[in-house]
């Protein structure tokens, strides 16, 4: 150990260890840390840190108590992902110097860590959980979560390894979402002019898809100011017609259909939220056939996270039970003359989405399904 007392009475005594192997291991020192002394070092038994004057305070190199000095790179943030689903994060390396500090996990989406032995987590230490556990150097760290439920949605992770904390965050796709559905049905006779209600919750750049079917395939059926026709064409002696439009800021409470004459009909309208506002239908596709099973024809999309949503016209009452896995948004009969049925499913990857088979509680009969792609922002 060297001393050296130096004899003025401002200064403090100055002591260190040397090894042979070239480590030095500073003393105490009491005073004050001001800009004459920047760039010393002293050891801390309190804090067990070496500590350095940065101009104005004693500073403990690693941020912390104990002296731990941890290195390693943060998670990487992952975008676009589905939703409701389980997310892993990248594997990362830790090091650290001579210690074993502990590890922590806390958040949204049900965070979990593990810690393995390494790169690819072949060989695990410590098993997913959110107790606290230490971690050895050398040692890798990957963390996982539930994603949103929500379209855009961000759970997040605050990992904590020794005194220092990092975040990790899971972003859902902004997929297209169903909102709400508006459904008007009129019987003979009935006024040339038929309103559909803007559907509840609509708002600025929401995509509306409006459906009339009407009993009589004569009749010319003129679309709401403001709507694009994407289909207007005969189911055997019955009519169907399809528009579309994304909301505005400032939207009617409700939308005129005109017709030349008058005639039993169904009219809806379903909303969908987060969609491309300037192209917002990908693809489409019309079929037509005679039995019980309407049968929307297979689409394909170039994009990721598309919602399919499946429309028929069946030209006799009753119900409809939708396409395995879709959803159903309307299922609307008026008497025995005509009904008329929407369904929807989100395709997460683009390709083939395959056809799309409803069921109709009639024994068999006319229809015409359409089945449109709505692709998201």
């Amino acid at each position: 150990m060297l001393t050296i007392l130096c004899p003025s009475a401002s200064r403090a005594q100055v002591s260190f260890d040397a090894s042979a192997g070239g480590s030095i291991r500073p003393g105490y020192d009491n005073q004050a840390c001001t800009s004459a002394i920047e760039g010393a070092i002293r050891y801390n038994s309190s804090s067990t840190c070496a500590e350095f004057c940065d101009g104005s305070d004693w500073t403990c190199p690693s941020g912390g108590a104990g002296g731990c000095l941890v290195t390693w790179d943060a998670l990487t943030d992952e975008f676009n992902t589905a939703q409701s689903a389980t997310i892993e994060s990248d594997i990362q390396l830790v090091t650290t110097a001579s210690c074993s500090p502990d590890v922590s996990i806390s958040g949204t989406g049900s965070p979990e860590f593990r810690i393995c032995s390494d790169s690819t987590c072949s060989s695990v230490a410590h098993a997913y959980g959110t107790s606290t556990v230490s971690i050895e150097n050398g040692e890798f760290l990957q963390a996982r979560l539930t994603s949103s439920a929500s379209p855009g949605g961000i759970n997040s992770a605050l990992i904590t390894i020794g005194s220092t904390a990092t975040s990790w965050d899971v972003e859902t796709a902004n997929v297209p979402e169903y909102i709400s559905n508006s459904i008007t049905t009129a019987n003979w006779p009935a006024s040339e002019i038929t309103s559909v209600n803007r559907p509840a919750g609509t708002v600025e750049n929401d995509l509306m898809i409006t459906t009339m079917v009407i009993d009589q395939n004569a009749i010319n059926i003129q679309g709401p100011a403001g709507w694009t026709e994407l289909r207007d064409v005969n189911t055997d002696n019955q009519r169907m017609a399809i528009y579309y439009k994304v909301a505005g800021g400032s939207e009617p409470a409700a939308y005129d259909f005109d017709f030349n004459d008058d005639e039993y009909r169904i009219a809806t309208i379903i909303t969908i939220r987060n969609v491309d506002t300037a192209n917002p239908i990908s693809t489409n596709s019309t079929n037509t056939g005679n039995s019980d099973q309407p049968v929307a024809a297979s689409i394909t999309t170039t994009t990721d996270n598309n919602l399919l949503v499946a429309i028929t016209h069946y030209v006799y009452g009753g119900s409809h039970t939708p396409p395995a896995s879709y959803d159903e948004r309307v299922d609307r009969t008026n008497g025995s003359f005509l009904s008329h049925s929407v369904a929807t499913i989100l395709q997460p990857a683009s390709g083939v989405s395959g056809t799309a088979s409803f069921q109709h509680s009639d024994n068999g009969d006319h229809w015409r399904t359409e089945h449109i792609a709505v692709q998201p922002p």
